[in-house]
């Protein structure tokens, strides 16, 4: 997806085109649980989600929060290998 998309991906961005969400919705997905979800355009602005079926605001907000979570998850990772290559160098200078 290109940024511009995912910058302007809200609720009311009518210019996404239905597969552009569910790509970007699975890609969210599935970067945050490991698991791939299966999504369906079914018509106007109504999708299938693992059989659900959701509104398309409802969607774009949930890929929103997915994209930050995603974020979230990423610095966590970050933060807790620096604390632990901190360690382990304190370590190795008090030898």
């Amino acid at each position: 997806m290109p940024l511009t998309q995912e910058l302007l991906m809200g609720p009311a961005d009518q210019t996404l085109t239905p597969d552009d969400i569910a790509e970007g919705y699975q890609r969210c997905y599935t970067a945050v649980h490991g698991r791939t979800p299966r999504v369906q355009h079914v018509s106007g602005y109504w999708y299938r989600v693992n059989g659900e079926i959701v509104h398309r605001s409802t969607l774009t907000t949930e890929i929103i929060r997915l994209k930050q979570l995603e974020r979230d998850q990423t610095t966590r990772k970050t933060h807790v290998e620096r604390n632990v290559i901190t360690r382990l160098i304190a370590r190795l200078r008090a030898i």
